[in-house]
């Protein structure tokens, strides 16, 4: 975790995602949450390990270059970025 916001976080497991996430504060305090991210559903499933790396290079830069973390769920292959942490669903 880096200053308030998480940089990297990818939640992997054979379940789709569902519910509800409730977010204290304000809807306005919730938006550069929303603004600063890169959500990603199952970006390299089906990719080799070296198209694997060659996405995560894109992204990672892509995700550096606008001052974004990253969030992205994973079946599977798991795209190989550095990452501060994973949960497991």
């Amino acid at each position: 975790i880096q200053g308030q916001f998480m940089d990297k976080l990818i939640i992997e497991g054979g379940v789709p995602l569902t519910g509800v996430v409730h977010v204290s504060g304000s809807k306005n305090a919730a938006l550069p949450i929303l603004m600063g991210s890169i959500l990603l559903d199952e970006p390299v499933s089906h990719l080799d390990e070296e198209n694997n790396r060659i996405a995560a290079a894109i992204i990672a830069e892509e995700a550096r270059r606008q001052g974004a973390g990253v969030i992205s769920t994973s079946v599977g292959n798991h795209i190989l970025l550095d990452y501060n942490e994973r949960l497991r669903l």
